[in-house]
């Protein structure tokens, strides 16, 4: 049985270079045995330099002076976070949510939402079809609609083409879409009612920004290495393929391929999220109501009837990973705030350039673009659940161990349900100049575990 100090996670920097299948870091990763100390001069060492205030865009448009607003399709938990934060800078902030009981909470909050379920045919009302259509800038969070790509789809006739695997509700909803494009939008509406925002002027009414949020899943199994935003995708599951399917939709109407005919110039930035966790909802959590447990991670002390003396290991547990891609929920937002401050020197970009046809700026040139949202440690679960582990215990944790590394490895071979990939965040960094707050989980859970609620505030708190 070994013993050894927690390690500091590994950050990565450089650009990445790829190994041919999971390296001898994620073989060190899946054989290493803990033995944690989160004395109050670790923790001081792994937390550092006071945590930076994120840097919102300006709340008014330099070009116009008009004030600007976000509308959130979902105010889950990464959009509440980007709405508070502009909320506290001078924006107007609306979304949805999927019961009149949370548009209460959210109100309270001072955050207008609307209800919007469409799965269960409750859809925007009129008010909130307005405030949709006068965003400057809209956040879409929900999750596709999945279908079975293996069914058959009976309402197609000869020759015609299949249905897609997933429905995004809101490109479904052909009110939303016709917001969106800022076309009829008074037309589409279900009732026929007057357009209730006739004093809505027409600087307030430009689609600056639109962003997609979706997941690292996509990449589906990389055997370890590293992946960016120009990696291929081959989602492995009926929920990452759904994933998939939601970013082809938006880029078609992002390039004004959809059938509405809409708004022209709308630049979509889609944005692939890690697993995000943050206040109240982080591995410490987890370590605190003490219900999570690596399979292949043992007590010293414990007992096991298996002749190996562990347990066997489920090749769809997020246990079996070695490499999770996380981000902290305030570095998400930082993305998030730096690429819509990033949308007025497209625009600037974007007219220079349609003076001058020989730029070759293909970047701003560009209607849609990735981003990953990853931090620097694609660690284990199991490590990153023993580290949270011992911050909440302020002490050594018990002594554990694991599979010897020869079974480690063979079992990191293992093509689990998501695939075995390391996400690089470099273009976040270079393009969007984005500098993590929490560049490891390790930072991260610290800060939370000494009471850091960033992006939130205490007002926000209570609706997580």
């Amino acid at each position: 049985m070994a013993t050894a100090r927690f390690p500091a996670p590994v950050r990565r920097t450089c650009s990445p270079s790829p190994p041919n299948r999971v390296t001898s870091l994620s073989r060190r990763a899946s054989a290493l045995a803990f033995r944690c100390n989160a004395s109050a001069s670790s923790r001081a060492a792994v937390s550092g330099a006071p945590t930076p205030a994120l840097d919102a865009p300006p709340a008014s448009d330099p070009r116009t002076g008009a004030t600007r607003s976000l509308f959130c399709f979902g105010l889950g938990y990464t959009s509440l976070g980007l709405a508070e934060t502009l909320r506290r800078a001078g924006w107007r902030v609306a979304g949805t949510c999927r019961s009149a009981e949370r548009a209460r909470a959210l109100e309270a909050a001072g955050i207008p939402a609307f209800v919007w379920c469409p799965d269960e045919r409750e859809f925007l009302d009129d008010a909130g079809v307005a405030a949709l259509r006068d965003a400057t800038h809209v956040l879409v969070s929900v999750p596709p609609t999945e279908r079975d790509h293996h069914s058959e789809d009976r309402s197609k006739g000869p020759g015609e083409e299949a249905a897609p695997s997933s429905i995004d509700p809101v490109l479904a909803d052909a009110a939303c879409v016709a917001a969106l494009s800022r076309a009829g939008a008074a037309d589409e509406r279900r009732d026929g009612g007057e357009d209730q925002n006739k004093n809505a002027t027409p600087k307030t009414r430009r689609l600056q920004w639109l962003a997609y949020l979706s997941s690292t899943g996509v990449y589906g199994d990389h055997f370890g290495n590293f992946v960016d935003e120009t990696s291929p995708c081959v989602p492995t599951t009926a929920k990452t393929r759904a994933r998939l399917d939601a970013e082809r939709a938006w880029e078609a109407f992002a390039r004004c391929e959809n059938t509405s005919g809409g708004f022209k110039n709308v630049r979509l930035r889609v944005f692939r999220l890690g697993g995000v966790y943050g206040p109240r909802r982080s591995l410490l959590d987890a370590a605190a109501r003490g219900t999570e447990t690596e399979p292949n991670v043992k007590r010293a002390d414990s007992k096991s009837s298996s002749s190996s003396g562990r347990a066997p290991r489920n090749r769809s547990s997020r246990f079996s990973r070695a490499f999770v891609a996380r981000c902290h929920v305030r570095d998400v937002v930082a993305i998030l705030c730096a690429s819509a401050r990033l949308a007025d020197d497209e625009d600037d970009a974007a007219r220079d350039a349609d003076s001058n046809a020989s730029s070759s700026n293909a970047f701003f040139d560009s209607n849609v673009r990735t981003y990953n949202a990853a931090d620097d440690a694609p660690a284990p679960r199991a490590v990153a659940l023993a580290f949270a582990a011992a911050l909440l215990a302020g002490q050594e944790t018990p002594n554990v161990w694991v599979e010897s590394e020869a079974e480690a490895e063979a079992e990191a071979r293992v093509v689990n349900d998501r695939g075995e990939k390391r996400v690089s965040n470099e273009r976040a960094k270079t393009e969007l100049g984005v500098f993590f707050a929490f560049p490891t989980y390790a930072e991260g859970l610290t800060a939370i575990a000494d009471g850091d609620t960033s992006p939130f505030s205490e007002k926000t708190l209570d609706l997580l």
